[in-house]
């Protein structure tokens, strides 16, 4: 039986040294009555991150999750995690490109990929990253995983290197190429050269045009959250440029793994007080 129930969720952003890599730190808690299950959606955007669990296990996917400290690798789709007793959850996002830095893996390798901590030993000075951390207070957790993340690009493989700046650049186009006011209606992700495909999936962990499609269903869901009570679904799709309503739920379906309408729908329950 799935019922909402409200849990704290919070974010920062990161410190300013470290904004070229990390989106966010993020906490999530409550404690949800016995049997209750409640699901959330953790949506592809193009990055990796770490997760950590002190709280009850919980399900990935439909499989159980006992791994209290994993990486989150690149995703093709949206996973879901199931929840249920005591929810103690936090993490830190990387940007698109970043954790290819920080966890010195090609990160196709770990494309739909969530490794356990103890498959991925980190340097030893680096090992507080897996100590318990203080889900409290959101600003000592931040602290805590920052100085980890710190001692990981301290390193001499860490540097920003030439590859990086390709991919930074080509991943820059790409967003703008996305929000351009007026396009052409057969707007894509451009062909790249495969020296530059290859090092994009060596960073980010999916291909160029992946990507693309990923920014174009987070554009998407941004858009849903925000539409008005009489806004329709086939504005949204027009606006991004889809061929069609079937084109825009087909690409949003296979990323998101719902339908606009039900992503709209979820949004409105969650609304509701």
């Amino acid at each position: 039986m799935l019922i909402a129930q409200p849990l704290l969720y919070r974010c920062c952003p990161p410190s300013p040294d470290l904004a070229p890599y990390v989106t966010l730190h993020w906490s999530m808690q409550g404690d949800l009555p016995a049997g209750v299950v409640r699901e959330e959606y953790l949506h592809p955007e193009g990055g990796c991150g770490l997760i950590f669990n002190q709280g009850d296990s919980m399900q990935l996917n439909g499989l159980v999750h006992g791994a209290r400290r994993w990486i989150n690798g690149p995703s093709s789709r949206s996973a879901i995690i199931a929840l249920q007793g005591r929810v103690r959850l936090a993490g830190v996002r990387f940007l698109p490109g970043a954790g290819r830095l920080l966890l010195q893996a090609p990160l196709h390798e770990l494309l739909n990929h969530s490794l356990d901590s103890g498959d991925f030993p980190l340097p030893a000075a680096a090992e507080a990253l897996w100590q318990e951390l203080p889900l409290d207070d959101l600003a000592q957790q931040k602290q805590r995983v920052e100085q980890g993340l710190r001692l990981l690009l301290a390193r001499p493989q860490a540097t920003t290197d030439a590859a990086s700046r390709q991919v930074r650049q080509e991943l820059q186009n790409l967003s703008q190429r996305l929000r351009q006011p007026a396009f052409p209606q057969e707007r894509g992700a451009p062909a790249q050269p495969r020296q530059v495909q290859r090092l994009f999936r060596d960073y980010v962990g999916i291909a160029p045009h992946q990507y693309f499609s990923q920014l174009r269903a987070q554009l998407a869901r941004e858009r849903i959250k925000a539409l008005e009570p009489d806004g329709t679904l086939t504005e949204i799709a027009h606006e991004l440029n889809f061929h069609d309503q079937a084109h825009f739920i087909r690409d949003f379906q296979r990323i998101v793994g719902l339908t606009p309408g039900q992503y709209r729908r979820r949004q409105d329950r969650k609304r509701q007080p």
